[in-house]
């Protein structure tokens, strides 16, 4: 069925593709500063929010604690669904938020962890559409959790490669406009 949240606009031919920190309810899943975290991102570094579609690896998003398993299994169970969406816009580059939107589409690829390809780009052909760029970003919500605590806030810096919640801001606005080039037809090699 339709996605649980408001249709995004289609965005222009030439845009880029951002699947969101999830999507549940209303808005963003995680929590609601994952999502701001997002928008303040885009609007840093001038990504029109109407101009892009959110979407995500998983809708059916797997229970609080849930093992690497079972959302491995999620995303699994949502990669046709993410495929026909994708289908939608050939050769649209992709940012990938979070190792779960990375393994969903990257598996074929690579089995790194996304704290070891964060950043790279990778050519692929997800859906049978022909080869698209896709580039992992960690995941706001792990950004978030680098904060969490400790007089330095590297208590989570294990989620987003060892970075402070700052350094992991910054990488995740450079993915960003790195797709947000790739989507005007710049060459980033």
């Amino acid at each position: 069925g339709p996605p649980p949240f408001p249709a995004a606009p289609r965005a222009s031919r030439g845009r880029p593709v951002f699947p969101p920190p999830g999507a549940y309810g209303f808005f963003l899943i995680g929590s609601l500063l994952a999502g701001q975290l997002l928008m303040k991102a885009f609007a840093e570094t001038g990504i029109v929010r109407d101009q892009v579609y959110l979407s995500n690896a998983t809708l059916c998003q797997p229970f609080p604690k849930a093992t690497e398993k079972d959302k491995h299994a999620a995303a699994v169970t949502c990669r046709p669904r993410l495929e026909r969406e994708l289908m939608d816009f050939p050769e649209r580059p992709v940012l990938l938020l979070g190792g779960v939107a990375a393994k969903s589409l990257l598996d074929s690829v690579t089995k790194l962890p996304i704290t070891e390809i964060a950043g790279a780009h990778f050519e692929v052909d997800v859906d049978g559409s022909g080869p698209r760029s896709l580039i992992p970003t960690i995941h706001p919500a792990a950004i978030l959790r680098a904060s969490d605590g400790g007089e330095d806030g590297n208590k989570g810096a294990e989620k987003t490669g060892g970075h402070t919640s700052d350094l992991g801001f910054w990488s995740l606005k450079w993915d960003a406009l790195k797709v947000k080039a790739l989507g005007e037809g710049r060459d980033i090699r």
